[in-house]
């Protein structure tokens, strides 16, 4: 993170008394201070005053990323209640016979070391010292061996985005390592698991080190850096393992997806997730916890109800939908096992569901979507760009008018994709509607439809009643709701269906998808917008309802011209 003043005002930094070229930041009675260079700021100096232990001046200044890093982990201590005489920063330690290296802070207890932090800049470079610490213990615990009365080491990283300062800390707790031999010895005694937050936790007290299990009030909310992060991190724990099928792992990775999404949704600030791997957890536990969510989210969020005959209750029988490699016998449960953990464990501390629209998240399902998700004969997902420029042309203001002129209740266009693959034809329709809220007099409303239109307009709360896919594929019919949640529009209706069923006699529509008559069964929506896989054999064969009439009669002949007749009808 480039530094500049905002980004020290974010802080907590302001303007020192009588001068504009000194900053202040209080916390708990304790001040530091920078001393801004107006020529360039990088240059501007820090002042951590007298109590904190300075052993290396080159921290004292902006010049590195690190540096800022460091000061913002320092008043994170402090506003924690940590005293400025326990921080010593740099602290020098061997790293071989005749290297030399500084610990970013040190944290002491009584004159003696009691965390062990290294701090880095957000992205990369975290995460690849995060690999390090697991695969060769890194210099983390090369410290804790000269220093073992530790209790805590970790690794620390944060940025500053948009006035607002979002940190990652991954620490290990010592009590559990066995400390009698050296750095190799220490590091093979270690589970390989941190713990997310730690001594930053909200609820942890100063000098606490008792794991508590993650709320929903401490998830971190992903931003650009950290989706490229986590994206990066998948792709390592496959490479690690040696997965092959990436189609298969990806897909398992969406499983867990629906599971973390779904957890999100049904629990409350303060209440305990349950995706996550928990204090006590062992392969079984947490295994058939998972497997219970996703039963419960699937039927949720797809309408796909798992039957309990054909749901793995036993502990040790692991659900094909969390299976990365076969599993065969107790070694390959327990590989298996420890995949699924990795993974759980990289994505629990991150906030998936979102009530808004952010773009790095589209952009980061896109990245699963294309290198996790294998299109077949048939498959062929619309690029977004396209997508985007078939649903401005359809006349979706002019539905709008017709409606309230007609004075019907429900004024948005209702929009539906039979074949909805990746979800791009829904997430652009969304997109679309959205844009066109804003256009909308209320003053022409009557009183019903200001009532609904008021009640729903907000964070796509609309899309629930609105925007409709159905998806043959139950595997795509996830990958659209996951698509719908980080495109902040959760509540679109998604059913794992088939797009050609019958609108009365479907034992599986549900909602406005099912008729109240026989001979209802077309007119319900006002767009259809679709991709459908004209080229899979049998596709056309199904005549159940007026909808796969249209589809042989009109569209079916002409698929290639859809797009120019559209855009000539619209124009």
């Amino acid at each position: 993170m480039a530094v500049t003043r905002n980004s020290l005002y974010t802080l907590g930094f302001k303007e020192a008394t009588n001068t504009s070229n000194l900053l202040e930041a209080e916390v708990g009675g304790y001040r530091i201070f920078i001393k801004i260079d107006p020529q360039d700021i990088a240059k501007s100096t820090i002042d951590y005053g007298p109590k904190i232990t300075v052993k290396h001046a080159g921290v004292s200044n902006l010049s590195r990323e690190e540096n800022i890093v460091q000061l913002e982990c320092v008043l994170r201590l402090l506003s924690k209640g940590y005293k400025p005489g326990s921080i010593h920063l740099e602290k020098t330690y061997k790293l071989g016979h005749n290297e030399k290296g500084r610990l970013d802070i040190c944290i002491t207890l009584d004159g003696a070391a009691w965390a062990l932090i290294e701090c880095k800049t957000m992205g990369q470079e975290y995460t690849n010292e995060k690999a390090k610490v697991l695969n060769d213990a890194g210099q983390i615990f090369s410290y804790f061996a000269q220093d073992r009365t530790a209790k805590v080491i970790g690794i620390y990283a944060s940025t500053i985005h948009d006035g607002v300062t979002t940190f990652v800390s991954e620490q290990v707790f010592t009590n559990d390592l066995d400390s009698s031999g050296d750095i190799a010895r220490i590091h093979s005694s270690w589970d390989k698991r941190f713990t997310n937050n730690g001594i930053f936790d909200k609820l942890a007290g100063v000098y606490e080190t008792a794991r508590k299990n993650l709320r929903k009030n401490q998830l971190i909310d992903l931003n650009k850096e950290t989706g490229k992060s986590l994206f990066n991190d998948f792709a390592e724990i496959l490479r690690k393992h040696v997965i092959s099928d990436k189609s298969n792992a990806f897909n398992v990775i969406f499983n867990l997806f629906v599971c973390k999404i779904y957890d999100e949704d049904i629990k409350s600030d303060t209440e305990e997730l349950d995706f996550q791997i928990k204090v006590g957890d062992d392969d079984n536990t947490l295994l058939s916890r998972l497997s219970l969510l996703y039963k419960e989210s699937v039927g949720k969020y797809l309408s796909l109800s798992i039957d309990d005959k054909y749901f793995a209750t036993d502990d040790r029988i692991a659900l094909k939908e969390f299976q990365f490699v076969d599993i065969y016998n107790d070694a390959t449960f327990y590989e298996n096992a420890k995949i699924l953990s990795e993974v759980v464990e990289i994505l629990q501390k991150y906030r998936i569901k979102y009530s808004t629209k952010h773009q790095f998240l589209g952009d980061f399902f896109e990245s699963l979507l294309h290198t996790g998700v294998k299109q077949e004969s048939g498959q062929y997902f619309t690029s977004i760009p396209l997508a985007r420029f078939i649903l401005k042309a359809l006349p979706l203001m002019d539905i709008v008018n017709e409606k309230i002129k007609a004075k019907e209740p429900y004024i948005l266009p209702l929009i539906i994709d039979y074949a909805c693959g990746a979800g791009h034809f829904l997430t652009e329709g969304i997109d679309e509607i959205n844009s066109l809220l804003p256009q909308i007099r209320t003053d022409s409303l009557s009183g019903q439809q200001k009532r609904f239109f008021d009640g729903t307009k907000d964070n796509y709360l609309w899309a629930r009643d609105y925007i409709y896919g159905i998806e043959k594929d139950h595997r795509l019919a996830k990958t659209t709701k996951i698509a719908m949640f980080l495109n902040g529009d959760g509540d679109a209706f998604v059913l794992s269906g088939d797009g050609l069923d019958d609108f009365y006699y479907s034992g599986s529509y549900n909602h406005r998808l099912k008729s109240e008559k026989p001979t209802q069964v077309i007119g319900a929506f006002d767009a259809v917008a679709s991709n459908p896989p004209f080229s899979v054999d049998g596709f056309l064969n199904n005549v159940k309802n007026p909808l796969s009439n249209f589809l042989i009669t009109q569209l079916a002949p002409r698929k290639a011209d859809l797009l120019h007749g559209m855009v000539h009808t619209y124009q």
